[in-house]
């Protein structure tokens, strides 16, 4: 990730500064910069524990204490609670999914609010993942675990938020889904930034968009 003191691209969605992050009294991140332009792709990498994961929360305000400056689309963020960001055109698919065992395959792609004018519809979503049309009518969390994760990427597209966060999007998708066209994951006038499992050389294979190296978060770094 980029020095905090760069001067910021005038075309990004999303543009980070200075930003450090905790949970609890632990410093995750210690003054990362990082930009994201309209119309990119940006695929996080690192080590575990440097801090993807921290970033993508800290973008969507899941992360209660951070400080520096994160900014969307102009719009300073860093004060915002996680459904006022969601208002700015965001949208995040956490790693561990975040499926319901009441609602079916259906019901899950019809639950996203939309922030947005460009979210795929359910068909849209349905013909990039077929097997989550044989299972329409399944309990979410009878789904198997690539399953799982289609749908939850299913869903995150249904909200026509101009920057997805995904993280670990690949993780259980399967290999037939792993060669998934990376368009899928920007929307239409906007931009994705995520961090996948396994490392950099299956995010290259894949055409993850941009790579963004980080490393072990260090006090007066400015990268991760």
């Amino acid at each position: 990730m980029t020095n905090a003191a760069l001067d910021p691209i005038l075309d990004s969605i999303l543009a980070i500064r200075d930003l450090h992050a905790w949970y609890g009294e632990s410093h995750v991140l210690h003054g990362i910069g990082l930009d994201v332009p309209e119309g990119q792709v940006v695929t996080l990498l690192g080590r575990n524990g440097a801090g993807k994961s921290t970033t993508l929360k800290s973008v969507m305000g899941i992360v209660p204490r951070r400080r520096g400056s994160i900014r969307l689309g102009g719009a300073e963020t860093i004060g915002l609670r996680p459904f006022h960001i969601a208002r700015h055109g965001v949208a995040f698919c956490p790693e561990d999914r975040g499926i319901y065992a009441t609602l079916d395959v259906k019901e899950h792609l019809e639950l996203p609010t939309r922030v947005g004018d460009h979210g795929l519809s359910t068909e849209q979503v349905l013909d990039l993942f077929p097997h989550l049309r044989e299972r329409l009518n399944s309990p979410g969390t009878k789904l198997s675990g690539g399953e799982q994760q289609m749908l939850a990427i299913g869903r995150t597209l249904r909200t026509g938020a101009r920057l997805l966060l995904l993280d670990e999007p690949l993780r259980r998708a399967g290999a037939q889904h792993r060669g998934t066209d990376r368009r899928h994951y920007s929307p239409p006038q906007g931009a994705g930034i995520h961090h996948p499992a396994g490392g950099a050389e299956p995010a290259l294979r894949h055409g993850c968009g941009r790579p963004v190296l980080s490393d072990r978060p260090r006090p007066g770094g400015g990268a991760l």
